[in-house]
This record gives C-alpha cells, sequence and structure tokens, in this order.
C-alpha cells in the first residue's frame, strides 16, 4: 500500500516519476527515481532486497503501479556476474546490471529514504555512463533544474 501525504498534492499519493536525462553529472547519461513517497521508496528497496538476496533475476520497474514513466523510460534492474551498472538497450530503454553484493550496497543506499521526508539525493549507481539517483525534487548537488 502506497502512502499519502502533502509533498505538492495534499492527500493524494505521490508517483515515484523515472526519467532519463541525457546531460546529467559530468556531461553523462541520468536516470533519475524523483517525486516518491517513503512507501514507494520502500517498494524499490524491497525490490533491491529480492535482487540481492536470489529471489529474482530481473525486474522491470515501469512495470511497477507506483512508477510513472516520463517519455516512456524503461529500466530493468537485474542481478548479474559484475558491477556494470546501467546500459542503454534502446533509445530510453536501460538495464542496471549490479552484483548481489551491489544490491545490498543500494539497498543501504535506500534505507534513509525510506521512513523520511529527506530533501537530500543519493546516487545509487554511478558505474558506466548512465547512473542512477534518487531525488525528491529531482535535483543533486548544487544542480538546478529549469523545467
Amino acid at each position: 500500500m502506497i502512502e499519502t501525504c502533502d509533498w505538492g498534492r495534499k492527500g493524494v499519493a505521490l508517483e515515484m516519476k523515472l526519467e532519463y536525462l541525457p546531460d546529467g553529472p559530468n556531461d553523462l547519461g541520468l536516470v533519475r527515481l524523483y517525486e516518491y513517497v517513503p512507501g514507494e521508496v520502500r517498494e524499490l528497496e524491497g525490490i533491491a532486497r529480492k535482487l540481492a538476496a536470489g529471489a529474482c533475476e530481473q525486474i522491470s520497474l515501469q512495470g511497477e503501479k507506483w512508477i510513472v514513466p516520463v517519455d516512456d523510460c524503461r529500466l530493468t534492474l537485474q542481478r548479474g556476474d559484475g558491477d556494470f551498472g546501467v546500459r542503454r538497450v534502446g533509445p530510453l530503454s536501460f538495464e542496471c546490471e549490479l552484483t548481489v553484493d551491489g544490491w545490498r550496497s543500494v539497498v543501504s543506499l535506500l534505507e534513509q529514504f525510506c521512513n523520511s521526508k529527506t530533501k537530500r539525493f543519493q546516487w545509487l549507481t554511478q558505474r558506466g555512463r548512465i547512473s542512477v539517483l534518487i531525488s525528491l525534487d529531482g535535483q543533486w548537488g548544487t544542480h538546478q533544474l529549469v523545467v
């Protein structure tokens, strides 16, 4: 069950946005997860736990009911033999492959977001040419996104 909160839309549950930005940090690509409530982060953490435990091999985030793909962005999370990070498999389709230890690290990084209304951001992986970011407002560091 997704919690409701007043982070922008009083009494309405936000749905986590999944979006690709070609011009992220260091002029590299960025897949970001943003505009979420803690319950959605707990769902994401649960997926990372399943991948780390071997309960599943891969999960497509865009198939989750609490994810809203922006411009049909697609991200498949999968357990593999190496921490390869994110690779592009189509114009707006990506795969993030990490080892069991890599997914355990993601679980640890997500824990701080599961029960708070933090405005912080966290890089979930920066391996490869495309990074994955979780950020309530979609921003990172001193970056100011113009929308």
